[in-house]
């Protein structure tokens, strides 16, 4: 009998123990990743670029909607300089109207965001993006979860494959990762951050290759090609409304592999090859 108490105090100590240990580590892995998803922000960021310029030298001098989105020149400057200086007296008119579409649109796009949409516009900008008169608004827009500000998103000495998979998981991604054969360990922290961007730093930071699939779209519209402000507006609509049944609809995923694989590590080279039978060491 007292044999068997010897036995039965050994094993439920080894079993008191064994739990112990595995509540610790589990403790200690929550502290390593946080994903803050408490007071999430989804605020489209507005950009009014530098604005077009061009010449309306003919004495019709006809007007469109658009005008007061470009700098308007009716007299050829004299000089480069007599050039710079026009531009800078009108600039500021022109960013306050690109300012006030870019307000107008975010009031509309907000109006037609429903609970159940997967979707939010991340940015959205209006000017010139390449050389010439074109006044492009561009769009950018993604999933909400990937895209949200969390007020904190942080890593403590965890590898790399298990920051990936928490932020995949926080996102709703679908993950493939090769981490295999390089898996580092990450220490990362960063306040009012979204999943996209952290996810962002910890590749780059590591040299890893990221690729997305149905998270995010890029629309650019050529405003010189409608009409009137209100068939713009229009586009607009009808532009959002489709790519979010995209998103909506879409499947996504994350596949992160390194930019480089190490074939062979230097503690596992390949031994030279002892002679064989029938063969005669050089």
């Amino acid at each position: 009998m007292q044999r068997f108490n010897i036995l039965f105090n050994k094993s439920s100590f080894r079993i008191v123990s064994l739990c112990t240990i595995v509540l610790s580590l589990s403790l200690g892995g929550c502290h390593q990743g946080d994903v803050d998803d408490t007071n999430l922000t989804t605020n489209a960021n507005i950009t009014a670029q530098d604005p077009p310029y061009a010449y309306q030298l003919n004495a019709t001098k006809e007007t469109h909607w658009y005008d007061p989105l470009m700098i308007v020149l009716t007299e050829r400057p004299a000089s480069e300089k007599d050039l710079q200086a026009q531009i800078k007296a009108r600039k500021d008119a022109v960013l306050t109207a690109e300012n006030n579409l870019l307000e107008e649109v975010r009031g509309v796009i907000e109006g037609m965001h429903t609970s159940s949409d997967r979707w939010t516009v991340s940015s959205m900008s209006c000017g010139k993006i390449h050389r010439g008169s074109d006044i492009n608004f561009v769009i950018e827009g993604g999933l909400t979860s990937l895209y949200a500000r969390h007020p904190t998103i942080s890593f403590n000495d965890m590898p790399l494959d298990m920051c990936v998979a928490k932020l995949a998981r926080e996102s709703g991604l679908q993950v493939a990762q090769s981490t295999r054969a390089y898996n580092p360990r990450v220490f990362y922290t960063k306040s009012d951050v979204c999943i996209y961007d952290a996810l962002e730093d910890i590749l780059s930071a590591h040299k890893f290759r990221r690729k997305m699939v149905d998270t995010a779209y890029k629309a650019t519209l050529r405003i010189q090609d409608f009409a009137s402000h209100d068939e713009f507006m229009e586009a607009i609509r009808q532009t959002i409304t489709t790519k979010g049944k995209e998103l909506n609809m879409g499947k996504p995923a994350l596949f992160v592999s390194p930019h480089v694989v190490p074939t062979v590590r230097p503690e596992e080279s390949v031994p030279e090859k002892a002679p064989g039978l029938g063969t005669h060491a050089k």
